[in-house]
Protein backbone atom coordinates (compact mmCIF):
# COMPACT_ATOMS: atom_id res chain seq x y z
CA UNK A 1 0.00 0.00 0.00
CA UNK A 2 2.82 2.33 0.89
CA UNK A 3 4.03 1.67 -2.80
CA UNK A 4 0.73 3.30 -3.65
CA UNK A 5 2.34 6.78 -2.97
CA UNK A 6 0.67 10.24 -1.73
CA UNK A 7 -1.08 7.32 1.11
CA UNK A 8 -0.70 8.57 4.89
CA UNK A 9 -0.21 6.25 7.44
CA UNK A 10 -4.04 6.52 8.23
CA UNK A 11 -5.35 6.35 5.00
CA UNK A 12 -3.32 3.05 5.16
CA UNK A 13 -4.54 1.71 8.06
CA UNK A 14 -8.06 2.48 7.36
CA UNK A 15 -7.57 0.40 3.78
CA UNK A 16 -5.62 -2.04 5.47
CA UNK A 17 -9.19 -3.10 6.98
CA UNK A 18 -11.03 -3.62 3.89
CA UNK A 19 -9.82 -6.91 3.55
CA UNK A 20 -10.80 -8.10 6.53
CA UNK A 21 -13.97 -6.43 6.55
CA UNK A 22 -14.97 -7.93 2.60
CA UNK A 23 -13.56 -11.69 4.31
CA UNK A 24 -15.89 -11.42 7.25
CA UNK A 25 -18.75 -11.56 4.59
CA UNK A 26 -17.39 -13.84 2.65
CA UNK A 27 -16.82 -16.50 5.66
CA UNK A 28 -20.69 -15.81 6.11
CA UNK A 29 -21.11 -16.86 3.00
CA UNK A 30 -18.71 -19.68 2.79
CA UNK A 31 -20.77 -20.88 6.31
CA UNK A 32 -24.21 -21.22 4.70
CA UNK A 33 -22.82 -23.02 1.25
CA UNK A 34 -20.98 -25.28 3.23
CA UNK A 35 -23.72 -26.10 5.76
CA UNK A 36 -26.19 -26.14 2.81
CA UNK A 37 -24.44 -28.37 0.55
CA UNK A 38 -22.37 -30.29 2.98
CA UNK A 39 -19.16 -30.13 0.98
CA UNK A 40 -16.62 -29.10 3.55
CA UNK A 41 -13.91 -30.03 1.98
CA UNK A 42 -14.89 -28.45 -1.49
CA UNK A 43 -15.21 -24.92 0.07
CA UNK A 44 -11.89 -25.03 2.18
CA UNK A 45 -10.32 -26.46 -1.21
CA UNK A 46 -11.89 -23.15 -2.92
CA UNK A 47 -10.56 -20.52 -0.25
CA UNK A 48 -7.18 -22.65 -0.25
CA UNK A 49 -7.45 -21.31 -4.53
CA UNK A 50 -8.49 -17.90 -3.87
CA UNK A 51 -5.61 -17.51 -1.34
CA UNK A 52 -3.16 -18.89 -4.33
CA UNK A 53 -4.64 -16.94 -6.79
CA UNK A 54 -4.60 -13.88 -4.82
CA UNK A 55 -1.09 -13.79 -3.55
CA UNK A 56 0.13 -14.66 -6.97
CA UNK A 57 -1.57 -12.04 -9.04
CA UNK A 58 -0.37 -9.15 -6.01
CA UNK A 59 2.89 -10.49 -6.44
CA UNK A 60 2.69 -10.16 -10.48
CA UNK A 61 0.88 -6.80 -10.39
CA UNK A 62 0.96 -2.92 -9.49
CA UNK A 63 0.36 -1.59 -6.40
CA UNK A 64 -3.85 -0.48 -6.65
CA UNK A 65 -4.87 -4.02 -8.44
CA UNK A 66 -2.33 -5.80 -5.69
CA UNK A 67 -4.06 -4.17 -2.68
CA UNK A 68 -7.21 -5.79 -5.07
CA UNK A 69 -5.95 -9.40 -5.13
CA UNK A 70 -4.59 -9.29 -1.46
CA UNK A 71 -8.43 -8.43 -0.78
CA UNK A 72 -9.02 -12.03 -2.97
CA UNK A 73 -6.32 -13.84 -0.86
CA UNK A 74 -7.48 -12.25 2.50
CA UNK A 75 -11.11 -13.91 1.35
CA UNK A 76 -9.19 -17.23 0.67
CA UNK A 77 -7.44 -17.48 3.52
CA UNK A 78 -9.97 -16.97 5.87
CA UNK A 79 -13.06 -18.86 4.20
CA UNK A 80 -10.42 -21.50 4.49
CA UNK A 81 -9.41 -21.44 8.03
CA UNK A 82 -13.22 -21.25 8.95
CA UNK A 83 -14.03 -24.10 6.95
CA UNK A 84 -11.35 -26.59 8.17
CA UNK A 85 -11.81 -26.25 11.66
CA UNK A 86 -15.66 -28.24 11.02
CA UNK A 87 -13.82 -31.18 9.11
CA UNK A 88 -12.37 -32.94 12.40
CA UNK A 89 -15.74 -31.79 14.51
CA UNK A 90 -17.24 -34.27 11.59
CA UNK A 91 -15.08 -37.58 12.86
CA UNK A 92 -14.64 -36.76 16.43
CA UNK A 93 -17.34 -37.22 18.68
CA UNK A 94 -18.21 -36.77 22.41
CA UNK A 95 -14.81 -36.38 24.59
CA UNK A 96 -12.70 -36.80 21.99
CA UNK A 97 -14.14 -33.29 20.01
CA UNK A 98 -11.21 -31.42 22.68
CA UNK A 99 -8.58 -33.09 22.42
CA UNK A 100 -9.31 -33.76 18.67
CA UNK A 101 -9.30 -29.98 17.90
CA UNK A 102 -6.38 -28.95 20.43
CA UNK A 103 -3.94 -30.15 18.16
CA UNK A 104 -5.22 -28.91 15.29
CA UNK A 105 -5.42 -25.85 16.43
CA UNK A 106 -1.81 -26.00 17.99
CA UNK A 107 -0.28 -26.17 14.82
CA UNK A 108 -2.64 -23.59 13.35
CA UNK A 109 -1.25 -21.34 15.77
CA UNK A 110 2.19 -21.98 14.63
CA UNK A 111 1.31 -20.77 11.62
CA UNK A 112 1.02 -17.13 12.93
CA UNK A 113 4.69 -17.72 14.37
CA UNK A 114 5.63 -19.38 11.37
CA UNK A 115 4.55 -17.56 8.26
CA UNK A 116 5.51 -13.79 9.67
CA UNK A 117 9.05 -14.80 10.56
CA UNK A 118 9.20 -16.85 7.18
CA UNK A 119 7.97 -13.69 5.11
CA UNK A 120 10.59 -11.19 7.19
CA UNK A 121 13.35 -13.72 6.09
CA UNK A 122 12.79 -13.98 2.55
CA UNK A 123 11.79 -10.31 2.35
CA UNK A 124 14.77 -9.19 3.85
CA UNK A 125 17.20 -11.58 2.08
CA UNK A 126 15.52 -10.70 -1.59
CA UNK A 127 14.22 -6.95 -0.95
CA UNK A 128 11.40 -7.72 -2.28
CA UNK A 129 7.54 -8.97 -0.50
CA UNK A 130 6.49 -10.00 -3.79
CA UNK A 131 8.89 -13.35 -3.67
CA UNK A 132 7.34 -13.76 -0.14
CA UNK A 133 3.90 -13.86 -1.60
CA UNK A 134 4.82 -16.05 -3.92
CA UNK A 135 6.19 -18.45 -1.33
CA UNK A 136 3.07 -18.49 0.34
CA UNK A 137 1.42 -18.79 -2.37
CA UNK A 138 3.32 -22.35 -3.55
CA UNK A 139 2.48 -23.05 0.16
CA UNK A 140 -1.13 -22.67 -0.49
CA UNK A 141 -0.54 -25.26 -3.55
CA UNK A 142 0.64 -27.96 -1.41
CA UNK A 143 -2.45 -27.36 1.29
CA UNK A 144 -4.69 -27.66 -1.98
CA UNK A 145 -2.95 -30.79 -2.54
CA UNK A 146 -3.68 -31.97 0.81
CA UNK A 147 -7.33 -31.39 0.46
CA UNK A 148 -7.29 -33.16 -2.43
CA UNK A 149 -6.14 -36.53 -0.56
CA UNK A 150 -8.24 -35.70 2.35
CA UNK A 151 -11.35 -35.63 -0.51
CA UNK A 152 -10.16 -38.77 -1.94
CA UNK A 153 -9.41 -40.65 1.32
CA UNK A 154 -13.42 -39.75 2.33
CA UNK A 155 -14.34 -41.26 -0.71
CA UNK A 156 -12.41 -44.24 -0.39
CA UNK A 157 -14.02 -44.71 3.19
CA UNK A 158 -17.60 -43.99 2.01
CA UNK A 159 -16.99 -46.62 -0.72
CA UNK A 160 -15.96 -49.14 1.96
CA UNK A 161 -18.53 -48.46 4.07
CA UNK A 162 -21.22 -48.62 1.50
CA UNK A 163 -19.44 -52.41 0.62
CA UNK A 164 -19.33 -53.53 3.94
CA UNK A 165 -22.93 -52.44 3.91
CA UNK A 166 -24.23 -53.90 1.13
CA UNK A 167 -21.85 -56.40 1.08
CA UNK A 168 -20.60 -55.21 -2.57
CA UNK A 169 -17.92 -53.70 -3.83
CA UNK A 170 -16.92 -51.23 -6.90
CA UNK A 171 -13.41 -51.39 -6.31
CA UNK A 172 -13.24 -47.49 -7.70
CA UNK A 173 -11.92 -46.40 -3.92
CA UNK A 174 -13.96 -43.02 -4.56
CA UNK A 175 -17.56 -42.13 -4.25
CA UNK A 176 -20.27 -39.98 -5.89
CA UNK A 177 -20.47 -37.80 -2.93
CA UNK A 178 -16.65 -37.47 -1.70
CA UNK A 179 -17.18 -34.89 0.45
CA UNK A 180 -19.92 -37.00 2.74
CA UNK A 181 -18.29 -38.72 6.00
CA UNK A 182 -17.77 -42.12 6.59
CA UNK A 183 -21.04 -43.36 9.03
CA UNK A 184 -19.89 -44.73 12.40
CA UNK A 185 -20.59 -44.29 15.99
CA UNK A 186 -22.07 -41.26 17.08
CA UNK A 187 -21.94 -39.90 12.87
CA UNK A 188 -24.73 -39.80 10.52
CA UNK A 189 -24.21 -39.94 6.54
CA UNK A 190 -25.45 -37.24 4.88
CA UNK A 191 -25.38 -33.35 4.45
CA UNK A 192 -23.84 -32.74 7.43
CA UNK A 193 -20.27 -32.46 5.81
Amino acid sequence: MRDIGGLSEFTIGVISVVPFAVAFFAVLAAGQISDRTGLRRTVLGSGVVLAAVGLTAAALASPVPAVVMLIVATIGFKVAASSFYVIPQQYLVGAMVAPGIAPTNSVGNLGGFVAPTLLGQVESRTGSVDNALLIVAVICLVALAGCALMRYQAGAQDTNQHADLTGTSTGTGTSSEPDLPAAGPGRTVGNSG
